[in-house]
């Protein structure tokens, strides 16, 4: 069961990683740095030692998202807001000391 659990975050991460990784339009560089900035968030260590970090992180990827909205209105953001809204959700669980589900 972990080991199941573990391949479909990874696959999950992976589908995040590549969902949009041949867009080139007008928002490229707000794409890159919000799925950066994700990454980020997601390699944080399960510890309540540095929270500050973690929220200043995912406030940099809202605001990157709320540009590429700006920048790209066509652009479908479905899976940035998802990822956001899973980060926020593993960036909570961290603070209240309860274990995520990325690291079992």
């Amino acid at each position: 069961m972990k080991r199941r659990s573990i391949a479909a975050l990874i696959a999950l991460a992976c589908s995040f990683a590549f969902a949009q990784a041949g867009y080139n339009g007008a928002a490229k560089s707000f794409v890159t740095q919000f799925w950066r900035s994700i990454d980020k968030i997601d390699a944080m260590p399960n510890n309540r030692s540095r929270p500050a970090l973690a929220q200043t992180e995912i406030k940099v990827a809202a605001t990157h998202l709320r540009n590429t909205r700006k920048r790209d209105p066509a652009l479908d953001v479905r899976d940035m807001e998802d990822a956001l809204a899973r980060v926020q959700g593993l960036v909570v669980d961290r603070e209240n000391g309860n274990p995520s589900t990325r690291h079992e």
